[in-house]
């Protein structure tokens, strides 16, 4: 994974099409420009970062869904809060 220093719009666009063609494909962490943050909290609340993944390394995590963290009483008692 990869958290670049960019504005908001090329973490979510730029860097994700450029992972898709890379070799290892990395995963981008995004939503940290001011700018973007200050514009997109109004909308959405505080707290938010974004995650981008290539095609085919969302289907490769989709494949290890079972067993993973996303079943455990932890995440489980998160995800009902909202």
């Amino acid at each position: 994974m990869i958290v670049p220093y960019a504005a908001g719009c090329q973490t979510l666009g730029i860097y994700p099409y450029r992972e898709a063609e890379a070799e290892p494909q990395r995963a981008v962490l995004g939503l940290t420009d001011l700018s973007a943050r200050a514009a997109v909290c109004r909308q959405l609340g505080d707290g938010f970062l974004t995650f981008t993944v290539p095609l085919h390394m969302f289907d490769e995590l989709e494949k290890n869904v079972d067993g993973s963290f996303l079943e455990r009483p932890t995440w489980q008692s998160l995800v009902s809060r909202k």
